[in-house]
């Protein structure tokens, strides 16, 4: 399985070499496997952040941009290939799920499910709170209500950060989660793996998750083309992971991942884009 996330915007360089790339939703298209499927089974939607009222009435700000794609033709254009779309609800720096009251669970989860994702034909959520105030208890409530509210036929994922607090119960919420420790030793990913299998996750809800970069650019957390194909190929002892997730696809163009960045050469569209993603399906042959 492949997840890719979808950012409405990526910026790469400083000062007056900076550049602003905008990568359609509908270029994860172009890339397929040989019988013509696509490559990607799941694109996560950022753009989305949680807003908590003073009466506790909860709500999301949804990006311009994002607003302006899932008006348009593209989600049906990426359904009709048979690929998910899923938003992902992230916090907006200073309120996030874990703040959402538990008497105002259900609201929210049934506000998200009629309101934003039947009416934009969209297939579940991620919840990508960075990170749960209070810890992962307080999640309890909100996403056991997002599960109820969306039944068993959606996706409800989690993107995972250093979440070893998790209990076994919210665990089982959720169809899967992408891993984001990131970095460029595939020693670390897979150590950081095993930490989700001591808690409670299991091989067939865990995508290891890179990020696409600079790997110059230590403070980036990258992962090289190299330890991707490799950590694609890894599987863990005694099983087989779900698959993989790319952080993100908008962010694998060429305008943002050599280093140095912002050469004229390779500004995006490039021919050479999209290589962490074409690093994966090869170790996935």
């Amino acid at each position: 399985m492949l997840v890719v996330y979808w950012l409405h915007t990526v910026g790469a360089g400083t000062g007056a070499n900076r550049h602003i790339v905008h990568v359609p939703l509908t270029e994860v298209l172009q890339y397929k496997h040989t019988d013509g499927s696509p490559q990607a089974n799941v694109v996560n939607l950022t753009g989305a952040a949680i807003a908590i009222g003073p009466n506790g009435s909860t709500y999301l700000q949804m990006d311009s941009l994002l607003l302006q794609t899932l008006q348009s033709s593209q989600v049906p254009q990426l359904h009709r290939a048979g690929i998910k779309l899923v938003l992902c609800i992230q916090g907006n720096g200073k309120q996030g799920f874990g703040d959402i009251p538990a008497e105002k669970a259900e609201d929210f989860a049934n506000y998200v499910k009629q309101d934003v994702l039947d009416k934009y034909g969209l297939d579940g959520v991620d919840v990508d709170d960075e990170y749960p105030t209070g810890g992962n208890t307080k999640l309890e409530p909100v996403v056991a209500a997002m599960r109820q509210a969306l039944g068993q036929d959606a996706i409800l994922s989690k993107a995972l950060y250093l979440d070893y607090d998790m209990s076994r119960k919210l665990i089982s919420y959720f169809d899967y989660g992408g891993i984001m420790d990131y970095g460029d030793s595939a020693a670390f990913l897979q150590e950081v793996y095993y930490k989700y299998l001591v808690i409670g996750w299991t091989n067939n809800k865990l995508l290891m998750g890179v990020n696409a970069g600079p790997v110059a650019q230590k403070d980036g957390n990258f992962t090289s083309v190299a330890t991707v194909k490799a950590i694609t190929a890894w599987q863990p002892k005694g099983g087989t992971k779900r698959g993989m997730m790319l952080w993100s696809f908008s962010q694998d163009v060429q305008q943002y991942t050599h280093d140095p960045q912002n050469d004229a050469q390779l500004l995006y569209p490039n021919a050479k884009d999209h290589e962490w993603q074409r690093a994966i399906m090869a170790a996935m042959k």
